[in-house]
């Protein structure tokens, strides 16, 4: 039979880590009964005889950084006699549930490193102690700004061009916020350039709204006869700078042929190159960003082979953020006809990636995650995956 297709897949996972928890050893698949439904099944861990609404057992402790329980705002109108700090079971998985099965949630437990595990651990559960200081009041309004104009640029260039290839962003217009938020937290963390390699989808978009490329050039390439262009308008590479809080970051887009993710290597050996040509030999400065298609992320080999090279001491370059545009179709081929494997990231757990999928929809979410990106590349100098799932609008 086939498996259904959603915007919003379900992520398997599993507690783990060494907070000497009875909770941490739980698999959170089997407590979430019935595909994430309001209540739970206790009986599979022996513990049918308490109720949703009792207390944990004694012994039974939630990592600190949890903060509350969800509960707690709720409990001074409730007449349960429960203190408000006290977790019970239902507010385990409903916790467990905002973190995990929400428009976010995050493939982890595959990372041999128990450090890389609870560094994700704590700062992926704790969010919600922490969202208000991580994607700020600022941070919206900039991203409200960046998807008004990613979407009136694909309306204009559908009004003014309808009948050429655009491989618009439409449904995926996230993109937009979640490189500006990356580049802005990546500039406060030491990034000074960044080389970007990625296809067509969203191209010209990119170009425009994130690279500043004029969109006077934009439009005379659409043309596609002009002698000195030599190819199409959603190859050409650009390069810019953005200036944020007055650090200048440098921004090189790499000329992309119609072989679907053959500039990877390109990218990360441009990357590599100015690492080694600066002196950067913590690699922190320069930083490479890769955007994806999903059909092309799991099918084509080259992927598989730069995530090979990625922890070289001769190839790597400190980590690279890999972003998966998944419009869950492949130019026209349905994801059940594409892939064997049940998400398209799952050839990035070749190299120990943690993958965070999140739902273009959630601005917030998305927000969050180049966030949390740009710190796990920073901090601990590995690739990570973000896995941006919407839907492709339009053609």
């Amino acid at each position: 039979a086939h498996r259904p297709l959603s915007p919003l897949e379900p992520i398997h996972w599993r507690i783990g880590g060494s907070h000497g928890t009875r909770i941490e050893n739980m698999d959170i698949n089997r407590f979430l009964r019935d595909g994430l439904e309001g209540t739970c099944d206790l009986s599979v861990f022996g513990l049918e005889h308490y109720n949703e609404d009792d207390p944990l057992p004694a012994g039974v402790r939630v990592p600190a950084f949890w903060g509350p329980p969800p509960s707690s705002s709720s409990s001074s109108s409730s007449s349960s006699s429960t203190p408000s700090d006290v977790w019970r079971f239902r507010d385990l998985t409903d916790h467990l549930r905002r973190c995990y099965a929400d428009t976010l949630s995050l493939e982890y437990q595959h990372l041999e490193g128990e450090h890389e595990r609870m560094w994700l651990e704590e700062r992926f559960e704790g969010r919600f102690q922490a969202m208000s200081s991580m994607v700020t009041p600022e941070m919206r309004s900039a991203a409200l700004l960046h998807l008004l104009r990613a979407d009136q640029l694909e309306i204009f260039f559908g009004q003014k061009f309808p009948s050429a290839k655009r491989f618009g962003v439409r449904g995926l217009e996230a993109l937009l916020p979640c490189l500006w938020a990356l580049t802005e937290r990546g500039s406060q963390l030491g990034v000074e350039q960044m080389q970007l390699g990625m296809a067509h989808r969203g191209r010209l978009n990119v170009l425009v709204n994130f690279l500043g490329k004029r969109l006077s050039e934009v439009c005379n390439e659409f043309s596609e006869q002009l002698d000195f262009l030599g190819d199409m308008k959603y190859h050409l590479g650009t390069r810019g700078s953005v200036s944020i809080d007055g650090r200048e970051v440098c921004l090189t887009l790499a000329p992309n042929p119609s072989h679907l993710e053959a500039v990877n290597p390109v990218v990360l050996g441009m990357t590599r190159a100015k690492q080694d040509y600066d002196g950067d030999t913590e690699k922190l400065r320069t930083m490479a960003l890769l955007i994806h298609g999903d059909a092309a992320f799991s099918g084509q080999g080259i992927v598989a082979e730069c995530l090979q090279l990625a922890d070289l001491p001769e190839y790597s370059t400190g980590g690279t953020i890999h972003i998966v545009l998944n419009n869950n179709i492949g130019f026209t081929t349905d994801p059940r006809a594409a892939r064997s494997s049940y998400h398209c990231t799952n050839v990035a757990k070749v190299n120990d990636a943690p993958i965070i999928h999140v739902n273009a929809d959630d601005v917030d979410a998305v927000l969050f995650a180049a966030v949390l990106a740009a710190e796990y590349r920073q901090a601990l100098r590995k690739d990570i995956v973000i896995d941006l799932v919407g839907y492709r609008r339009l053609g």
